[in-house]
């Protein structure tokens, strides 16, 4: 075989492998939220905050929703302008990190300031585990 028929031979299996595991990933992705929702249903029907404490496994609790924001591709300009307007510049670093956006939108909504229509806002439910 040939330098060049190995080094094929390598890149053929190496994206196979790379492959399977992102199928792989996304399925563990999948199921992993599958559990998280039916562990949250359950702490909420049993009005429960968290699970008790057990050895080897820790416990989770049931933390406030989180709130999240996005602000999609084509209004970027717009919110740019909208931060320095803010005075927030700071926050710009060629784009907007979706976490600082986060948290520049969690202070307007606590100053009772206006968010923008083009950035929206939800809130998701998350656990927190403890080991």
């Amino acid at each position: 075989m040939t330098r060049e028929q190995g080094l094929l031979k390598a890149y053929i299996r190496s994206r196979k492998a790379k492959e399977d595991s992102e199928e792989t990933f996304e399925e563990a992705k999948r199921h992993f939220h599958v559990c998280e929702s039916e562990l949250i249903r359950y702490l909420e029907d049993h009005n429960a905050t968290s699970t008790a404490k057990y050895k080897d496994l820790g416990k989770v609790t049931l933390p406030e929703e989180r709130l999240y924001a996005h602000c999609p591709a084509e209004y970027s300009d717009c919110l740019k302008d909208f931060l320095v307007e803010k005075g927030r510049e700071d926050l710009i670093k060629g784009t907007v990190h979706h976490g600082t956006l986060t948290s520049f939108v969690k202070e307007l909504i606590l100053k009772g300031e206006k968010v923008p229509e083009y950035i929206s806002t939800y809130f998701k439910k998350t656990l927190k585990h403890y080991k």
